[in-house]
């Protein structure tokens, strides 16, 4: 990716600035009790871990990355409980951390914060410190939402353009080359946005859905770029992802999720997942309909998208408190969890038909 230019680095307009990373240098003495996401980066290198401290009077957040060997624990029955003096780097950040995503490269990442803010992040190394493995550097901020960032996904593919949603029911569209947003849609739904997925195949094509019971299609190159894929009569939806280009599984708060064929939403199937919100949904790689869900409970569950209807193929309950995140590993597609118990899991799931090991 190529620097940021200088002339949207002087716009104070557009940025206001890196946030400040608490403290700077050395990396914190442990990790927030709550885990909030966690990342696999392209490479499948690095695990990006985020959590946030959800009981001190100061709501802060903290970024971790640790390596392929030390997350070996997590593949055992007990799973993994992450130590701050094992990790490649860490940071401390003066806001809570919801959402993180990686920039097609393993050493540059961008977070959501409670903020409102979009960060983006580097890890730099020191050519004095050989032997250091450098520190995490906030190299820009953009504070446009007026509330949480609740999700971010990346816009094409190609590390450069974003989507993000927020409790202020807002999505705006980044150039986060240029550190501007091209597009706002505010009000976007009625209500908070509470999950966003890029269309797969398509670079100025997303989806999203709210609190206000609406899921939408968006298309950034058509002068009316929303259109509605689901109604859900006044329950509130709470996540969703792309089972491959054309089918979009929704989730709401009475768990129930509804698979959509955008090309013809008379058509939806429909399945019960426990009676709490889902939470987070996530889409293997492979795009081979298989989607990660975890709700407002310890459980995470996989549903087969392909099959004649939507069917439970997997599920496990080793979380001891709330799953929070979810993401397939890039390489061995093994799917890794993480919740507010400070454990990390290693899901191993198998489906034959579709060539997932």
């Amino acid at each position: 990716m190529s620097s940021f230019s200088s002339k949207a680095m002087s716009d104070s307009s557009v940025l206001c600035g890196p946030r400040r990373i608490v403290p700077t240098g050395p990396t914190p003495p442990t990790l927030d009790k709550h885990f909030d996401f966690l990342e696999w980066s392209p490479d499948g290198n690095l695990l990006l871990i985020g959590t946030s401290d959800l009981n001190s009077r100061a709501w802060g957040g903290s970024i971790w990355l640790f390596d392929t060997e030390e997350t070996r624990n997590a593949e055992s029955e007990k799973g993994w409980y992450p130590h701050a003096g094992k990790c490649v780097v860490g940071a401390s950040l003066d806001c809570g951390v919801s959402v993180g995503r990686f920039l097609r490269c393993s050493d540059r990442f961008v977070v959501g914060c409670d903020s409102g803010a979009i960060q983006i992040n580097s890890v730099k190394k020191y050519a004095e410190l050989p032997t250091s493995n450098g520190s995490i550097v906030g190299e820009a901020s953009l504070t446009e939402h007026n509330d949480m960032v609740l999700d971010v996904d990346d816009l094409g593919g190609d590390g450069l353009h974003f989507v993000s949603c927020s409790q202020d029911k807002s999505i705006k569209v980044w150039d986060l080359e240029a550190l501007l947003a091209t597009h706002t849609f505010n009000p976007a739904h009625a209500q908070s946005v509470t999950s966003i997925r890029a269309r797969p195949t398509q670079s100025s094509c997303f989806a999203s859905c709210s609190r206000d019971g609406s899921a939408l299609l968006w298309d950034t190159r058509d002068e009316l770029p929303a259109s509605s894929v689901l109604k859900s009569n006044g329950i509130g939806l709470t996540s969703l992802a792309w089972a491959n280009d054309n089918s979009l599984l929704v989730g709401g708060v009475n768990g129930q999720v509804s698979l959509i064929d955008i090309r013809n939403t008379s058509e939806i199937k429909k399945l019960q997942l426990e009676n709490r919100p889902t939470f987070s949904m996530r889409a293997i790689p492979s795009c081979t309909g298989l989607i990660a869900v975890c709700q407002d409970h310890s459980k995470v569950s996989v549903v087969d998208c392909e099959k004649e209807t939507p069917e439970i193929i997997y599920t496990d309950d080793s979380h001891e408190d709330f799953a929070r995140a979810l993401s397939w590993h890039p390489n061995k597609l093994s799917l890794w969890s993480c919740g507010w118990d400070s454990k990390v899991t290693c899901h191993q799931i198998k489906r034959e038909s579709n060539g997932v090991s």
